[in-house]
């Protein structure tokens, strides 16, 4: 499940920049990728919440935004400059995994969160009535 979302996450972002052309308002381009990255990570939560155990669903979106951390910086780390290869461009790439790590994970795990409470909800609501073989 993970590895799925994952790429989605992350191409979103960074097709959504490459499409963008040259001369376009780079805040506007970013806070239209937050807004995909929001938007993605909520429904496809809430798709899971309602498909799958809580728990389950749960762990894999916890894994999902901890990998997102890790990897969300890598288009940007292939597109550094060749002389800053070696150490300095791993250290570079490093330090961008640090700065707002916090900030990363919480743009998906609180809309997943939501999400999957969401679709857990709907999933209790909408599930057939068990029938309770005393209540004959």
């Amino acid at each position: 499940m993970v590895l799925l979302r994952l790429p989605v996450l992350a191409g979103a972002g960074f097709l959504l920049s490459s499409l963008s052309p040259a001369d376009a308002d780079p805040l506007g381009t970013g806070l239209l990728a937050f807004f995909l990255t929001v938007l993605i990570s909520g429904l496809w939560a809430a798709l899971d919440g309602w498909r799958h155990p809580l728990r389950t669903a749960a762990a894999a979106w916890v894994l999902t935004a901890a990998l997102f951390v890790v990897f969300q910086p890598l288009p940007n780390a292939l597109a550094w400059p060749a002389d800053e290869g070696g150490w300095t461009g791993l250290w570079n790439y490093l330090s961008s995994v640090g700065e707002g790590a916090g900030f990363v994970f919480a743009l998906v795990a609180v809309p997943a969160a939501a999400g999957l409470a969401l679709g857990h909800l709907i999933r209790r609501l909408t599930r057939p009535a068990r029938l309770d073989a005393t209540a004959r």
